[in-house]
């Protein structure tokens, strides 16, 4: 069984991340805050991937900048990429999610229900001295 590639955008703004609350009618953690992010197409490289669900999800041109992360599950292997905003305001493109928020790390300490990954993820890479 081949594992799908799924990727993760890390949207700041100063010491806030942008999270999205995932609609209730999704398969994948709905009614979680999460990065913004899905699948990616087969032939369509990771950043194409990350490109395409930042317009499609949220309305904004993205510049993947770098891998943070990478999480291998046995369905899938999860990729986050830091990565700038060239155009664009975050707002609800489709019916992904439901809200879009943005969120200091200590915020999304207190966030129920959040993707634990995600936390973990921004936690151990953008410490409060280096959001700031």
């Amino acid at each position: 069984m081949n594992r799908i590639d799924v990727v993760h955008a890390i949207i700041r703004l100063g010491d806030k991340f942008l999270l999205g609350k995932r609609s209730l009618a999704k398969h994948f953690g709905p009614g979680y805050w999460a990065t913004i992010g899905g699948s990616v197409e087969n032939g369509e490289s990771l950043e194409r991937g990350l490109e395409r669900e930042c317009s499609e999800e949220i309305g904004v041109d993205v510049l993947p900048i770098k891998k943070i992360a990478v999480i291998e599950e046995p369905e899938a292997i999860h990729h986050w990429f830091e990565v700038s905003v060239l155009q664009g305001e975050p707002f609800l493109a489709c019916d992904e999610n439901i809200e879009l928020k943005w969120f200091s790390i200590e915020e999304m300490d207190k966030l129920s229900p959040v993707t634990i990954e995600d936390l973990q993820i921004l936690r151990a890479n953008y410490s409060a001295k280096d959001t700031l």
